[in-house]
């Protein structure tokens, strides 16, 4: 992952848009359109993984087949919380997802965000929390960095940090 971080580094040069870029000349996707069901209510499902995403980041909407208004940073906190709250879709056994699982929706062809656009509709190019501790700081947990597909480590502690929120659910 990190010799494809690299690359696209230089790929995309010293100065980067706004916008996102895919590189699937010379690169494979990793999250092919084809492995996603689209189940036309804001969620989808990999049908590798058998896990069921929100397309949108937490707090937008869905409708129409896109996503509007803004996503919404939690603390740590909030995020279990709003996890544990969420009845997306009908179902209420969403949660956060480990950094596994969120790796798994990474598209290593793109950046800004690292996400196939087509299936994740919406994300930040930042942080996402993932259920995931940091082994070697009690006080962290990892989250995914969204620009690159990078993994960060990040403070829990109430009012430390704020970042962006992704469901998931087993689809079964």
């Amino acid at each position: 992952m990190k010799k494809i971080v690299i690359a696209m580094s230089v790929l995309i040069g010293a100065t980067v848009s706004a916008e996102q870029k895919c590189f699937f000349d010379s690169i494979t996707a990793t999250t092919p359109t084809a492995e996603f069901v689209d189940n036309l209510d804001g969620t989808v499902t990999d049908s590798t993984t058998g896990l069921m995403w929100q397309a949108c980041s937490e707090g937008q909407s869905f409708a129409d087949g896109s996503c509007s208004g803004q996503a919404q940073a939690h603390t740590w906190k909030s995020a279990l919380e709003v996890a544990q709250s969420s009845a997306f879709a009908g179902f209420s056994d969403w949660r956060l997802p480990n950094i596994k699982e969120l790796e798994s929706i990474v598209e290593q062809a793109c950046v800004n965000p690292a996400v196939n656009s087509q299936v994740i509709r919406s994300a930040e190019a930042r942080d996402y929390w993932s259920s995931t501790p940091d082994v070697l700081n009690a006080d962290q947990v990892l989250a995914l960095e969204y620009y690159f597909g990078e993994l960060r480590s990040v403070k829990k502690q109430p009012g430390d940090t704020e970042i962006f929120v992704r469901l998931v659910r087993d689809a079964n």
